[in-house]
């Protein structure tokens, strides 16, 4: 439980922002305490880090989700510290473990820090000439938006629910098939269709291999209605809306694409040239060592007994790295 609720921690945090000019803010001051441990401003940004950069601000500009990560931080802070308390740091296997979390940490530094520095180079020219070697690549799939009636096998089995989609068909014919959309809304057993009249937009070839999509773009001309296709679902009797083409869209349209595609793959070829000439050094290795790998971690082997004392990476609440939900909103 935290000392103060949230709403209380983020109006001091508001009232600190609208500070006097004169007043000489800390360089880390502590955001939030409990009992005897705290949080800083760089803990928080630690853990902040290790959101994708693109969904930080998304995570961090919802109250629930500050509060959570506090939570969560406070808990790794307690535990580390009952952790020392216990000598657990001195044990040889967590020892290695914190020294592998390092070296791990600070590779990924290095990637970052070799991928910041790039002096990327002018694209321009290069993206013209991919452009130019292909330029079918980049012309738009034609495009269908469709109404459709349905009327689903599980109301009726499979026999029943297409004679039922023959008679709604013959049916709308015979009405003088004026006004689709109303006769969907009356009669079709999807459960939008009353409010949304079937449609179904942005259908183009490939997405699926469903009869559905195929039936739908074969048809032509605006009001062109399909024979009775079978779905997964059950039976549909579909009318074409509107139909758009393929288009070929020109350079200038796609050349950002184009500049963002050669910049990424820029950087991953650095990021590989970096490792590959790492990875290249001569290896020595005792090959008596390394094939006793294959046995080390049996039941009963050496490997086996070093770990079966070691304490768990995670704690029971499943969340001890202090994790915040992912912003799916």
């Amino acid at each position: 439980m935290m000392k103060y609720p949230t709403v209380v921690l983020l109006a001091a945090m508001a009232l600190c922002a609208q500070g006097t000019a004169s007043a000489q803010p800390m360089l880390d001051p502590v955001v939030v305490s409990q009992g005897s441990v705290e949080l800083h401003f760089s803990d928080i940004d630690a853990r902040v880090g290790k959101i994708p950069p693109d969904k930080r601000a998304g995570v961090m500009d919802k109250p629930a989700r500050i509060e959570q990560l506090l939570t969560n931080l406070l808990l790794v802070k307690h535990l580390a510290n009952e952790a020392r308390e216990m000598g657990v740091d001195q044990d040889p296997l967590v020892a290695a473990q914190l020294k592998l979390a390092q070296d791990e940490i600070l590779a990924q530094s290095r990637i970052a820090a070799l991928l910041a520095d790039i002096d990327m180079p002018d694209f321009s020219e290069a993206a013209r000439e991919r452009y130019l070697s292909g330029p079918e690549k980049y012309r738009t799939q034609p495009t269908a938006t469709v109404r459709q009636l349905a009327v689903l096998s599980t109301n009726h089995g499979e026999v029943a629910a297409r004679q039922r989609a023959e008679e709604l068909r013959a049916q709308f014919m015979a009405e003088g098939g004026a006004d689709f959309d109303a006769f969907i809304r009356r009669h079709s057993e999807e459960k939008i269709a009353a409010a949304t009249g079937g449609v179904v937009e942005g259908l183009r070839p490939g997405s699926t291999n469903d009869p559905f999509e195929q039936a739908a773009l074969a048809l032509d001309e605006p009001g062109e209605l399909s024979p009775v296709v079978k779905s997964r679902y059950g039976y549909h009797v579909i009318q074409l809306i509107k139909k758009v083409p393929a288009q070929q869209r020109s350079f200038e349209q796609v050349r950002s694409g184009i500049v963002a595609s050669l910049e990424k793959e820029y950087r991953e070829r650095q990021r590989t040239e970096l490792l590959d000439r790492l990875k290249a050094q001569p290896m020595e290795a005792d090959p008596e060592l390394v094939q006793s790998l294959r046995r080390r971690y049996y039941p009963g082997g050496e490997g086996a007994r070093v770990l079966s004392g070691a304490s768990a990476t995670t704690d029971a609440t499943g969340d001890a790295d202090g994790s915040a939900p992912a912003d799916s909103e």
